[in-house]
C-alpha cells in the first residue's frame, strides 16, 4: 500500500499543473501549529484525496487513474477502491500487534476491521488517530498519511467529537475541517492577545462606550489592589453605553483577558493565565463554560437566583458521568490528571458570575442622534445648527464634556471668543484631561482676532468626532 501511495504522491509532485495547484492549496490550508513536515504531509493527503481540481473537478487520485489507464491491473483496482475512502478520527478498540486492529469512527460509531502491520506495533487500545481508511476485499486498509493523537489528549478529542455530533448531527468529517476544528479549538493556531494588545483594544472599547480617557488605568489599579475581575466587569457593564449586547460581551471578554494577563504581586509577579492546566482539564473546562454560556437566561442575568442556578448547573456538569471519560465524571478526570502531575489540590474553585448588560435607553439614543447631527452640520459649515444640537445635549446632560468642548470650537469658528472660552472652560471643569479642549483653549487664549479668522477659514480648530460620551 505504501508503494501505491508513493506512486500517487510522486505523480503529483512531478506534474507541473498539479504541483502549481498544490501550492495554492498549501497557502489556504489552516496554519496549524505542527512541525512543517507534518503539516505538509496533511496538505498533500488532503490534496490527493479530497481537493477538487479547478479544471476537471476531480480529485488528484481520480485524475491520476484517468491519465494512467495502463497501470498493472492489481494496482489500478487497488487505487480505484481508494476512491471510496473515509477520513475521520478513530479510536483503537482492539488490535493484534503486527497484524490487524479494529477502529471506531468517533463521529459515526462505525467499526472498521483494518489490516495493518506497522501502526499496530506502536498503537495501543484506546489511542486515537486522524486517518483515512479504504475498502480492500473483506477488510479495510489505512491509506494516506495517518496522524497520531498524543495519549494525554485522548479525552479532549472524545469531548470535542461528542460536542460536534451534538451541535451538528449531519456533520461530515474531512481532513480539512477536522484539522481546523481540533487544532483551532485547542488554541494552537489562534494566537492569544498579549497584555499590550488587550490594553489597546480595551481602551478603544471603553472610549466607544463613553468612558473618560485613560479609564483603563483605573481598571488596572483596581485589579492590582485586589478587586475581583467580576466586580470590575460589572461596573464596566453597568456604566458603559453599549449599542449591542455583542459590544458589551466583547468588552467584558477584554476586561477578563486583562485580568488573566496582568502580573499579580500576590502570585510572585505571575499572571493568572500563567497557571498551566493539563490538557484534560483545559478541554473539559472549555466544554463546561461553552455549555453554561448556552444555558444562561439573558433576561435574568445579574440576579441572585440566576447566579445560583448557574452555579448549580456547573456542579451538576462536573459530577455527571461521561462515556467519553470511560464512565468517570469530569471532576474525577481532572483530579486524576492533577494527581498524576503531582498536584494535590482537590478544590475545583469554579465560580460563575453573570452581570446585567445595560443598553442605551431611549434618551441616550436621542442624545446620540443629536451628536451625530451636530457633527454632520459641522462638516457642512452649518455651525449655528450644530450648536443647537449640542445645546440640546447639555440641557439633557450638563456633564457631557464632548458637547461643551465642540460648542466651544464652533463658537470660535463664529468669532465669538467669549462664548468659546466659556464652553471650553466648562468642558475642562468636567474632564481636565480632555486634550481637544485643552488645545483649543490654548489657541483661543493666545490668538489675535486675525489669527482666529485664519483658523476658522481653514477649519484648523479641533472638534471631537467620536460618539456621544456618557458621564458618571
Amino acid at each position: 500500500m505504501r508503494e501505491l501511495l508513493s506512486l500517487l504522491a510522486e505523480y503529483v509532485v512531478e506534474t507541473p499543473r498539479l504541483m502549481d495547484e498544490l501550492e495554492d492549496v498549501d497557502v489556504s490550508f489552516p496554519k496549524v501549529s505542527l512541525a512543517e513536515n507534518e503539516r505538509k504531509m496533511l496538505v498533500l493527503d488532503y490534496f490527493m484525496f479530497e481537493h477538487r481540481l479547478k479544471v476537471s473537478r476531480q480529485t488528484a487520485l481520480e485524475y491520476f487513474l484517468e491519465m494512467n489507464p495502463d497501470l498493472p491491473p492489481d494496482e489500478y483496482q487497488a487505487l480505484n477502491r481508494w476512491k471510496g475512502n473515509q477520513f475521520s478520527i478513530f479510536e483503537v478498540k482492539a488490535l493484534r500487534i503486527g497484524k490487524e486492529m479494529i477502529l471506531i469512527d468517533l463521529f459515526s460509531g462505525q467499526e472498521y476491521w483494518v489490516m495493518e502491520r506497522t501502526a499496530t506495533k506502536t498503537l495501543e487500545k484506546g489511542d486515537s488517530l486522524f486517518a483515512r481508511v479504504a475498502p480492500e476485499d473483506d477488510h479495510f486498509v489505512l491509506v494516506g498519511l495517518p496522524h497520531y493523537v498524543p495519549k494525554e489528549a485522548r479525552y479532549g478529542v472524545r469531548m470535542v467529537c461528542s460536542r460536534i455530533k451534538k451541535e451538528d448531527p449531519a456533520f461530515k468529517p474531512t481532513l480539512k475541517n477536522l484539522v481546523g476544528i481540533l487544532f483551532l479549538n485547542s488554541g494552537r493556531e489562534k494566537r492569544e492577545l498579549t497584555l499590550e494588545e488587550i490594553q489597546v483594544s480595551l481602551q478603544r472599547a471603553l472610549d466607544t462606550a463613553g468612558f473618560p480617557g485613560g479609564y483603563i488605568n483605573k481598571i488596572i489599579d483596581d485589579m492590582r489592589n485586589g478587586i475581583p475581575a467580576e466586580t470590575v466587569a460589572k461596573v464596566v457593564l453597568e456604566q458603559g453605553m453599549f449599542d449591542t449586547k455583542d459590544d458589551a460581551h466583547a468588552t467584558l471578554d477584554l476586561v477578563i483577558g486583562l485580568w488573566n494577563r496582568l502580573p499579580d504581586r500576590n502570585r510572585g509577579g505571575m499572571a493568572p493565565a500563567d497557571n498551566v492546566r493539563g490538557p484534560i482539564e483545559a478541554a473539559l473546562m472549555a466544554d463546561m463554560f461553552r455549555d453554561l454560556d448556552n444555558s444562561i437566561n439573558r433576561d435574568a442575568v445579574g440576579t441572585t437566583n440566576e447566579n445560583e442556578r448557574i452555579q448549580k448547573l456547573s456542579d451538576e456538569w462536573l459530577d455527571k458521568q461521561r462515556s467519553e471519560l470511560d464512565g468517570k465524571t469530569p471532576r474525577e478526570a481532572i483530579l486524576e490528571e492533577r494527581k498524576a502531575a503531582g498536584n494535590s489540590e482537590a478544590t475545583m474553585g469554579f465560580r460563575v458570575s453573570t452581570s446585567a448588560l445595560k443598553m442605551h435607553s431611549q434618551k441616550d439614543s436621542e442624545l446620540k442622534a443629536f451628536f451625530e447631527a451636530a457633527l454632520r452640520f459641522t462638516q457642512e459649515g452649518r455651525y449655528h445648527e450644530a450648536i443647537e444640537n449640542y445645546q440640546k445635549i447639555v440641557e439633557a446632560n450638563p456633564e457631557n464634556y464632548s458637547a461643551w468642548g465642540n460648542m466651544g470650537a464652533l463658537y470660535g469658528m463664529l468669532m465669538n471668543k467669549s462664548e468659546a472660552l466659556r464652553c471650553l472652560h466648562r468642558a475642562l471643569s468636567i474632564e481636565p484631561g480632555y486634550v481637544t479642549a485643552q488645545n483649543n483653549l490654548k489657541l483661543f487664549e493666545t490668538s489675535s482676532k486675525r489669527d482666529l479668522q485664519r483658523l476658522a477659514k481653514h477649519r484648523l480648530i479641533e472638534v471631537t468626532k467620536g460618539t456621544i460620551k456618557k458621564q458618571n
